[in-house]
């Protein structure tokens, strides 16, 4: 349940800090992870510097490579998605009913971007300071090209949900999303073009290796290959495939070694560039939705499990998972 005394007083003092260019500015916390709602995004800079975001407006962040946590204002209690850093200072958040947020301070500060959508919005990646891409609910993409102050709000791929989206280079990324929804642009979003699947699965997420070689997972323990370009897909046996395990996120750390979580405690692991994976054994049956490997090694992996946030922790590889309370 969440913990009602808590947030009143990090809206109270959020209100209270709000300057006047609508920016937020961070309030610093010794937080009980599992406290907070459902953890739903992760990202690190570097080795050491890393975010994590989640539902009641919730942005906490480490520097010691997630060994603890200390929570930022966000200035919003929109559930939050997804988290992005272009560098150690500049960065980008996106949740619920058009919520965007950017901070040019490494989160001490973060000011409101937001759109008018009702829709959420469910990942957002610069390739520059000043273009970037939001993707969300009900077909929406959103393209800025001076950082965030504006955003082009189109609707250009139908009204299917899209949720995840990955970038090869600067220009080139697959997006993927509700009922085998799979599409690719060349030029960093200015024109997408659709590739057939010939399936009906919810897609979450998107992983290439090369421009060649790609992997997608969804629902139904769901893990697609390509390695023509998505100019077909094959389907990857896996512990999960056919069962009723969504894998919301999938992230290779080099060409051998990758990473696909989801479900209730799920995660596979393959060191053979995605052709064998193997079910790992963390110490949760909470949901799990994203992951980010700093090295091959050590990897932060978030969910959430009856309303509580969860942060697990592995500097092994994943033979074994520490679960973060702090």
């Amino acid at each position: 349940m969440k913990n009602f005394l808590i947030l009143s007083i990090v809206v109270l003092i959020s209100a209270a800090l709000m300057s006047c260019n609508n920016s937020f500015t961070q309030n610093i916390t010794d937080p009980i992870i599992s406290d907070y709602p459902h953890l739903s995004g992760v990202d690190f800079i570097d080795n050491s510097n890393g975010y994590v975001v989640g539902y009641d407006g919730i942005i906490l962040y480490s520097s010691n490579s997630g060994v603890n946590w200390t929570e930022q204002t966000s200035g919003t209690e929109n559930h939050l998605q997804d988290v992005f850093f272009l560098t150690e200072n500049v960065g980008w958040v996106c949740g619920d009913l058009g919520t965007i947020l950017k901070t040019e301070n490494g989160g001490a500060t973060w000011t409101d971007q937001s759109v008018s959508l009702s829709h959420p919005l469910n990942e957002v990646h610069f390739v520059s300071p000043d273009t970037g891409l939001i993707i969300g609910d009900a077909g929406y993409v959103l393209r800025t090209v001076d950082g965030g102050q504006n955003w082009d709000v189109d609707i250009p791929l139908g009204s299917e949900t899209l949720i995840g989206f990955y970038f090869i280079d600067e220009n080139l990324a697959w997006l993927v999303g509700a009922r085998g929804r799979i599409f690719h642009t060349p030029n960093a979003g200015i024109t997408w073009d659709y590739s057939a699947t010939y399936t009906t699965q919810w897609l979450y997420d998107v992983h290439f290796l090369s421009q060649m070689e790609g992997y997608i997972v969804g629902t139904a323990g769901t893990i697609l290959r390509t390695t023509d370009a998505g100019e077909t897909w094959i389907v990857k046996d896996n512990p999960l495939w056919n069962t009723n395990t969504p894998l919301h996120k999938i992230q290779f750390i080099n060409d051998l070694v990758g990473y696909t979580v989801g479900g209730v405690g799920n995660i596979l692991k393959t060191e053979d560039g995605g052709l064998n994976w193997d079910a790992l054994n963390p110490p949760t049956t909470g949901f799990l939705f994203d992951l980010d490997f700093i090295t091959v090694s050590t990897g932060i992996v978030v969910g959430g499990d009856s309303f509580k946030g969860i942060i697990l922790r592995t500097t092994n590889g994943g033979n074994t998972f520490v679960q973060i309370t702090q």
